[in-house]
């Protein structure tokens, strides 16, 4: 009896621990099915706001308030990010404590500020049990009771919008196996941000982006090959019961393991072991596959007489192929094998088939996404090769520049000296008696002396550019009145406009100008070169008309100086190009073919050393002042004109 006892004592105890286990299962189970079920609850409530809201404010409050009502977490945010792509901001927000004093936006650098920024740089998400021991974590002073953390990228495609981010009191409270699904909670919020902005900027197009919300359900978040293969077989495994598995890819007329599961160390495919695919073998499994594009079965691989052993890998006894399709075509198998005789039923090769199409999307867009970023890589490598080249180019293009500059200044200087002889002893020539008398060599040294003065002009001009390329122009300001000196400028240009039957007009406007502050010198030569550019490209008879207006204290234009004058030189000449308004600002441009040049100070359309309008605008410029060309174009028929407008300060602060 004692005995009975015994094992009746020891029965019981064991069937107490085997129902506390049975109750402990039961709690996990009902825990687990009510996880399920509210995640179920959450999609199915987000979808209907999404199908019902395109309004993008609206959408994201209502998700962050069902995301953190259903789950009870201490805050939900969903942050956008914004056009120029390095910062992410708050877009809506949801939790405890959220008061009105809570900031309304948060902004952070993407890449540099907390776990938000990570996730944002990476585009990958960041599942943190313990925000403390995590050094991407930022304390936010309005959220300091954060315990755990999960951060999603919102992505469509390749493309990142945002984060949804949500946060708990409570340490690990994400799980791992909970990922995929609020993951692709992220995916359709993604979705249905893309498709508002989609449906505000283009309503007529609501039927492509209800097509596109569809397509981008199924998409995957893992873009990285290996990832992308070891999860294929790690799914497959919960999915459909088989003791080993691989993933063949085709490689023209073979096909190459990838990745495999359940091979022991002593067999299984080497790394790209590839199988022949032979198109003539009809009853060859992978033919078949290829040809049918669709599942085939082999309940006992012994009894199938076209079954080709694979070296190094033991034969299997019940084997399932499935193709991996994208855009009609196969391009490769997952292949699942048991070890005993146990055929797959059709409700297994059903679900598999389905599992197959997913994999294929999600393998294929991970290949084209590595293929995508290798070219980006070379891409991005190319273009530094060509930038440096570009910029070596640059460099020596400044040393040549600085090299003329430099020859141009040595040379102005050493002609200058000769010149100056040459000048002087033909003036000695030209009021000697001897040659007054005779009126041939009187001419002879008349031209001497205007050749010499031409370059002269020259060598003076050549000097100034010099000076204004090394910046080393000096400017001596003076009250001068405007008037004035345009009177004296003419003066010296009255022959050449008579000799053009010119009319040169100057307004009241002109005459009226206040006195200004500027180099005497500099102001002489900015009238002087466009008065010679205005009579240049002026036809015979034409017009030049000169104008002005000052101001005190509030300019015509927002960045004119404060008070200023402004003087117009127009012409009714032949006009300029809208295309060449500013090289004609350029030292050495010259308009026209450089081989049908021709030389002459005023004579129509004479060309010159190019440097006149460059000088003034270098000129100008060291007065603070602005200059600009307005023409309707080029055009010796109809003869638009031009007309210059200069800028200057009255005063010439220092």
């Amino acid at each position: 009896m004692a005995h009975l006892a015994a094992v009746f004592n020891t029965g019981a105890t064991q069937l107490g621990l085997r129902d506390q286990q049975a109750e402990a299962l039961i709690t996990k189970r009902t825990a687990e099915r009510h996880r399920l079920a509210l995640q179920l609850e959450t999609s199915i409530a987000v979808a209907k706001h999404i199908a019902l809201t395109l309004n993008t404010d609206q959408l994201l409050e209502q998700v962050a308030d069902i995301i953190c009502q259903r789950y009870g977490y201490y805050y939900v945010g969903i942050f956008l990010l914004d056009e120029t792509g390095q910062h992410i901001r708050t877009s809506a927000s949801a939790g405890r404590d959220l008061t009105a004093a809570s900031p309304p936006e948060l902004t952070l650098r993407v890449g540099q500020e907390g776990i938000i920024g990570w996730v944002a740089q990476h585009q990958t998400a960041a599942l943190v049990p313990d925000v403390s021991r995590d050094v991407r974590y930022t304390l936010w002073k309005t959220r300091p009771h954060t315990r755990s953390e999960l951060a999603l990228p919102l992505k469509v495609g390749d493309e990142l919008l945002g984060v949804l981010d949500m946060q708990s009191d409570n340490l690990d409270a994400f799980s791992a196996d909970e990922l995929p699904v609020f993951q692709a909670l992220a995916d359709q919020l993604a979705i249905a941000l893309r498709n508002a902005t989609l449906y505000r900027s283009e309503q007529t197009q609501r039927a492509l982006a209800e097509t596109l919300q569809q397509v981008g359900k199924s998409l995957t978040s893992i873009l990285n090959v290996n990832e992308v293969l070891n999860s294929i077989l790690d799914y497959l495994a919960s999915i459909v019961a088989h003791d080993r598995a691989a993933v063949m890819l085709r490689h023209g007329t073979e096909l190459e393991f990838v990745a495999a599961r359940g091979y022991g160390t002593a067999e299984g495919p080497r790394p790209n072991t590839r199988v022949p695919i032979q198109s003539d073998e009809e009853d060859n499994v992978f033919v078949k596959i290829y040809s049918t594009q669709a599942p085939l079965a082999i309940p006992n691989v012994n009894e199938y007489p076209a079954w080709k052993r694979v070296e190094a890998i033991r034969n299997p006894s019940s084997w399932l192929g499935l193709p991996l399709i994208r855009e009609n075509e196969v391009i490769g198998i997952l292949s699942m094998a048991r070890l005993d005789v146990r055929p797959y039923t059709e409700a297994e090769i059903t679900v598999a088939t389905t599992f197959a199409a997913q994999a294929a999307v999600a393998l294929e867009n991970a290949r084209l996404y590595e293929r995508s970023k290798r070219f980006s890589q070379q891409m991005e490598y190319e273009v530094q090769n060509r930038t440096h080249a570009l910029q070596e180019a640059y460099t020596q293009l400044e040393q040549l520049d600085r090299t003329k500059s430099s020859f141009i200044s040595i040379a102005s200087h050493e002609l200058r000296t000769p010149i100056t002889v040459l000048k002087g002893y033909s003036q000695i020539l030209m009021n000697d008696a001897a040659v007054q008398a005779n009126e041939y060599h009187k001419n002879l040294v008349s031209g001497i002396y205007t050749g010499a003065v031409r370059l002269h002009t020259i060598v003076d001009s050549m000097l100034d550019m010099a000076k204004i390329d090394g910046r080393t122009l000096q400017i001596y300001p003076e009250p001068l009145h405007l008037f004035d000196l345009i009177n004296r400028v003419f003066s010296d240009l009255r022959a050449d406009i008579q000799q053009r039957q010119l009319s040169l007009t100057i307004t009241p406007g002109v005459q009226a100008l206040p006195p200004l502050e500027a180099d005497e010198d500099g102001l002489k030569k900015i009238l002087y070169h466009l008065l010679v550019n205005a009579i240049k490209y002026t036809p015979d008879g034409g017009r030049i008309t000169l104008d002005g207006r000052a101001w005190a204290e509030t300019p015509p234009e927002m960045d004119w100086p404060a008070p200023g004058v402004e003087l117009t030189i127009q012409d009714t000449g032949i006009g300029i190009d809208p295309a060449n308004q500013d090289l004609i600002f350029m030292k050495f441009y010259q308009t026209g073919e450089v081989a049908l040049h021709s030389t002459g100070r005023t004579k129509f359309k004479g060309g010159g050393p190019g440097l006149g309008l460059a000088i003034t605008q270098g000129i100008v410029l060291a007065h603070r002042g602005r200059l600009w060309v307005e023409s309707e174009g080029h055009d010796e028929q109809k003869l638009p004109g031009s007309t210059f407008h200069v800028v200057l300060p009255l005063r010439h602060g220092k």
